[in-house]
């Protein structure tokens, strides 16, 4: 047996070396937690702003072009919610026989009916002279926030598909959340 002197001494020399050897484990398995802590957190925002993006697309996909809202503010509110653009129009079939031609073939055809997440509508019987609008037919593309981002008109010799396209491709994409917006595919 050994004497007790020898085994306070290694007893000593065992709790130094515990300290030395296994104190930054300790510290490293706190900072590996308060990480993990952190890393926990910004998996939850980054999971909270994509449903907000799936949100957001759902919402857009709904938005038909064939709802015609009855004004140009509940165009536009719904235009804001879906972050879509509002088409604005100028058109009246009762004293314009361009207008009844614009308002069957085009407004009413399958190909506008079609589109979804693009824009909403508004028709008005009446000029739109604050958006430029006093030639019949005629059409503009206003952002959520009402702001003009240019005129579209319908000439007799376009069909419905070109027209179709043209309002496609004059609405601008409108920008999700930042944070995903490479992630929405």
């Amino acid at each position: 047996m050994l004497p007790m002197k020898y085994l306070s001494i290694s007893l000593l020399a065992a709790v130094i070396l515990s300290s030395v050897f296994f104190s930054p484990i300790a510290q490293a398995d706190e900072e590996k937690t308060e990480m993990t802590a952190e890393e926990k957190k910004a998996a939850k925002e980054e999971a909270k702003a994509k449903k907000a993006v799936k949100k957001q697309l759902a919402l857009r996909k709904r938005i038909a072009f064939k709802k015609k809202y009855k004004s140009l503010k509940a165009a536009l509110s719904a235009a804001k919610k879906a972050n879509v653009v509002c088409y604005a129009i100028y058109s009246d079939p009762a004293t314009c026989p361009v207008c009844i031609k614009f308002e069957e073939n085009i407004l009413q055809s399958d190909e506008l009916k079609k589109l979804k997440g693009v824009a909403v509508c508004y028709i008005s019987r009446s000029p739109l002279s604050d958006l430029g609008l006093t030639m019949k037919p005629s059409g503009c593309i206003l952002s959520p926030d009402g702001k003009k981002i240019r005129d579209l008109h319908y000439y007799p010799s376009m069909s419905a598909q070109q027209y179709a396209d043209a309002l496609s491709e004059a609405c601008p994409k409108l920008e999700l959340p930042e944070e995903t917006a490479d992630n929405s595919n």
